[in-house]
């Protein structure tokens, strides 16, 4: 009965560990390579499809895509080197 009534909703520890998560992503993002980061910009925080991102960047879906997966990983070894406390390996 305790796990039924316990509440999923998230509290002031969960914001702030969340909120200071998404600061150390922006942050790690200004040392992402300039093409990798334009296209996370675009299709994660604009919220483009990889179709549109293609057609604003001139460039083909299957680089968008390469660029993608390189800046997703570029990023992710940021995060894990500077801060590994948040982002374990």
């Amino acid at each position: 009965l305790p796990e039924q009534l316990e509440d999923k909703t998230p509290g002031a520890d969960d914001t702030m560990e969340t909120d200071e998560r998404h600061g150390l992503v922006r942050e790690a993002l200004r040392y992402v390579d300039e093409r990798y980061r334009e296209v996370l910009h675009l299709v994660y925080v604009e919220g483009l499809k990889v179709e549109e991102t293609a057609r604003i960047l001139g460039t083909p879906e299957g680089t968008v895509k390469t660029r993608l997966m390189r800046g997703r990983e570029a990023l992710r070894k940021i995060l894990v080197r500077r801060n590994p406390e948040h982002f374990p390996s």
